[in-house]
C-alpha cells in the first residue's frame, strides 16, 4: 500500500513538473524554434537495434510486462491504445503528442553487438519506455520543439527520478543519458543533488 501511495505521489509530481522552477529553467535556457527541424514524434536516437526489426509476438508480451511494471497507462486520452507496436507512423520508437501515442519499434531494444558503452545505446527497453512515458507523455503539449536537447534531457532526467520499479542500472543509464544530451549540445553540465547521488553516490 505504501508503494502504491508513493507511486501516485511520484506521478502527481511529474504531472506538475511544468510548474516547477527547475523545469522552467530547463525550458527557458536558450532554446530557439528556428534551430530545430519540425517533427511529429520524439523519436529515440542512438545506435540501438534497427527500428526495422519487427517486434515478435513474444517480444511484445515482454514489453507489455515492462509497461505494466512501470505503472504506465495503456489507453490514451482518445480511448485508443497508448502503446502501438510495429507502427510506421514514426521512424522509430517515440511519442507523438497530437495522437497521444507511443510508437514502439525495433529500436526500443538496446545494442548488444557493437560493444558501445554509451547510455543511449545500451539502456534497457524498459528505460526507453520510461523515457517516452514519464519523460515525454507527461509533458504533452510542451512548447519545446521535438528532438531539442532540452526536451530530451528533461525526459531522461524526469524518468530517472520518477519512474517506479526501475533497477539501479536503468536509473543510472537514464541519468547518464540526460548528462550526455547536455554535453553533446555544448552546454555546461551542472548536476543537481539527485544526479550527483545517482552518478557519484553523494549529493552535497
Amino acid at each position: 500500500m505504501g508503494k502504491e501511495n508513493a507511486a501516485r505521489k511520484n506521478q502527481a509530481t511529474v504531472l506538475n513538473m511544468d510548474e516547477s522552477k527547475e523545469n522552467k529553467q530547463i525550458i527557458d535556457k536558450g532554446w530557439n524554434m528556428e534551430l530545430f527541424g519540425k517533427s511529429d514524434a520524439r523519436v529515440v536516437n542512438g545506435a540501438r537495434r534497427s527500428p526495422f526489426h519487427i517486434i515478435t509476438a513474444e517480444e511484445e508480451l515482454e514489453l507489455i510486462k515492462e509497461i505494466e511494471s512501470i505503472g504506465a497507462a495503456t489507453i490514451n486520452i482518445y480511448g485508443d491504445n497508448l502503446f502501438c507496436f510495429n507502427d510506421t507512423r514514426a521512424k522509430g520508437t517515440g511519442y507523438i503528442d497530437d495522437l497521444d501515442i507511443i510508437i514502439v519499434r525495433g529500436n526500443v531494444f538496446p545494442d548488444l553487438i557493437s560493444g558501445s558503452v554509451h547510455p543511449r545505446d545500451i539502456m534497457s527497453s524498459r528505460a526507453v519506455l520510461a523515457h517516452e512515458y514519464y519523460g515525454h507523455r507527461r509533458h504533452r503539449g510542451t512548447r519545446l520543439p521535438a528532438g531539442c536537447w532540452q526536451d530530451e534531457f528533461r525526459a531522461s532526467r524526469i524518468a530517472a527520478e520518477y519512474t517506479p520499479n526501475l533497477t539501479d542500472e536503468e536509473i543510472m543509464h537514464l541519468a547518464l543519458d540526460a548528462i550526455e544530451r547536455k554535453r553533446e549540445s555544448g552546454v555546461v553540465v551542472n548536476m543537481d543533488k539527485f544526479m550527483r547521488r545517482i552518478i557519484y553516490g553523494y549529493q552535497s
